[in-house]
């Protein structure tokens, strides 16, 4: 019996569509496999996880943390739930969450790989279904391999875009299968899906409306007698990702280091989001120069040359995009698609930086899939080699820079030797300062003082100065610790850290009633340093009074819980004393 050609046609296909995702799979853990050997960085991953503990597990407390926490200023609690399921398997090794985030992009780009064919297949139904197929490998490579990825997978804090990213793709394919099949169930598991994408990362919310502009291209589903239906069943996403927005509110809201729109000023914010916008656009077009924050000049707004050229590409972008809406609309759509997810985080959302590089993920999708076109038409305009050598090069480079850029992200003095290098002025200064507290604290004394001082002579930066006398302490040069600490004081200069350094420096010479003295002063400016409270414990200690030191000890852990000095203090003053504290 002779087999049906096109059950034997679609049986190849499927077959092929399987080995493609193995394919994108492998080259995601090539390209990005230095990250297992990544570290944790003192770029927030020290604040949310070396320094944080309610995470750690799965338990009840923990569970009730997630879900009801603004930490940092992002309410995500799907992304801290991956973070305690690594911690429950991994403890604190980092080569777990790396891990994790290596195989939640891999899944991703599979995922991604998928949408691919289901438009294409809408867009071109025309090619050869093989062809399709190829197309979307090629996008999808694009999308995975480049080096605006490589922030959201090699910093375990961006764990969010991933978590983020791997339900909104989700939720894209059902959306699409719901648009083909009409079946409610596939709807149901969309809107289901698409919470958990913002309860992953509130960015996703923005989704509703880029199925809004595939629905118009290239779904063609808005027609005289369905835009109606069409908008009502956005309705329910639209609902969630208003939630969504005003949680995002509230969470950015509960951080007050970030400016608000009275401290930036709506010129400045009007021109970070010019700016933001052309930037991952040329950033994706020529994937150069990376750093993992790009420092704001000073007096930055709608006006500065930057933004105004910014401006400019973008008027130039929609007047492009008018006029080819009937010959090319896939390029208005994946603009549109890619303004919608930029929108939020670029300028309108409170920021410290130009642009970052992870803010790419969800927004450049859309550019990947132009990316897929742009391949077709080479492949009927140039041919099929040509074309695949063509596109084979530029992937090639892609994955090559981003297996580059994962080693600047190894440890936190590498990511700040990259900034230093990318940087001038007073970033350049901050970001020197924030290597030599790297260097103080894995010890490179000599290294740390070097970049402090260095900062120093750019811009007078509080935490540099503190270093230094920091550095000149545990370098056994005393007299120079003191003057810098001196000097903090009388231009008031962190007068409570330099107080407590001045204790510190009079308790190791011996001198505990001054260090008494300079810890109360401390104490006074800043009652709530748990730190301060156990150093001010071992001098009275070491001075003999233990009801004092005990208090003091007890006071550390109630602000500290799990101080390991204090609680170390409080059995030595049990063990010593007939005293119970």
């Amino acid at each position: 019996m002779e087999s049906n050609p096109a059950v034997s046609s679609n049986e190849g296909l499927r077959k092929r569509c399987l080995l493609l995702a193995l394919l994108i799979a492998g080259a995601v853990f090539v390209v990005f496999s230095p990250v297992l050997s990544n570290g944790f960085v003192n770029w927030d991953d020290d604040v949310n996880f070396l320094n944080n503990s309610a995470w750690r597990g799965l338990g009840p407390e923990n569970l009730k943390w997630m879900f009801t926490t603004f930490h940092l200023g992002h309410y995500i609690p799907l992304s801290w739930l991956s973070l305690g399921a690594d911690y429950a398997v991994w403890g604190m090794n980092p080569f777990g969450y790396h891990l994790t985030s290596l195989l939640l992009h891999a899944a991703n780009a599979v995922l991604f790989f998928f949408c691919l064919t289901f438009l294409l297949e809408a867009a071109t139904a025309e090619r050869d279904p093989a062809e399709r197929q190829w197309a979307a490998f090629i996008g999808a490579l694009f999308f995975a391999l480049h080096p605006l990825r490589v922030e959201s997978i090699a910093w375990v804090t961006a764990r969010r875009d991933l978590v983020s990213g791997f339900f909104a793709l989700s939720s894209a394919i059902c959306y699409l299968r719901y648009v083909r099949e009409g079946a409610r169930a596939v709807y149901l598991a969309a809107l289901a899906l698409f919470a958990c994408a913002v309860l992953g990362r509130e960015s996703a919310a923005a989704l509703p409306l880029v199925f809004l502009v595939l629905d118009v291209y290239p779904l063609r589903r808005i027609t005289a007698g369905s835009w109606k239906r069409v908008l009502l069943e956005k309705l329910p996403f639209l609902a969630i990702s208003a939630v969504a927005a005003f949680l995002a509110v509230l969470a950015t809201r509960s951080i007050v280091c970030l400016p608000g729109l009275s401290e930036t000023g709506f010129s400045s914010r009007l021109g970070l989001a010019a700016y933001s916008f052309a930037f991952y656009l040329w950033k994706t077009a020529v994937p150069l120069t990376f750093s993992h924050i790009y420092a704001i000049p000073a007096g930055f707004g709608i006006f500065s040359p930057a933004a105004l050229a910014s401006a400019a590409l973008i008027a130039v972008l929609v007047a492009g995009a008018w006029r080819l809406r009937h010959i090319y609309p896939a390029v208005p759509a994946a603009l549109s698609a890619y303004a919608l997810f930029i929108l939020p985080a670029g300028g309108v959302a409170a920021t410290i930086s130009l642009a970052y590089d992870r803010f790419s993920y969800l927004s450049c999708l859309g550019l990947a899939a132009l990316f897929s076109g742009l391949w077709l038409t080479a492949n009927k305009t140039w041919g099929r080699r040509q074309a695949a050598l063509l596109f084979s090069a530029l992937l090639l480079l892609a994955g090559a820079r981003s297996f580059a850029q994962t080693f600047v992200w190894r440890d936190a003095a590498s990511l700040w030797t990259n900034a230093i290098k990318h940087s001038g002025g007073h970033f350049r200064a901050q970001a020197l300062a924030a290597r030599g507290k790297v260097y103080l604290e894995q010890g490179q004394l000599d290294l740390a003082s070097a970049d402090f001082e260095h900062a120093i002579s750019i811009k007078l930066i509080d935490g540099a100065v503190l270093g230094l006398a920091q550095a000149q302490m545990l370098s056994g040069r005393p007299d120079e610790a003191g003057k810098i600490l001196d000097f903090m004081l009388q231009n008031r200069i962190l007068p409570a850290d330099a107080l407590q350094m001045k204790g510190v420096l009079a308790f190791r010479g011996g001198d505990l009633k001054s260090a008494t003295h300079y810890f109360d002063e401390a104490l006074s400016l800043s009652p709530e340093d748990c730190r301060i409270c156990n150093n001010r414990g071992l001098a009275l200690e070491k001075s003999g009074d233990l009801a004092g030191a005990s208090r003091d000890y007890s006071r550390a852990m109630a602000l500290c819980p799990g101080h390991a000095q204090a609680a170390q203090g409080l059995s030595r003053v049990a063990a010593t004393s007939s005293y119970i504290p």
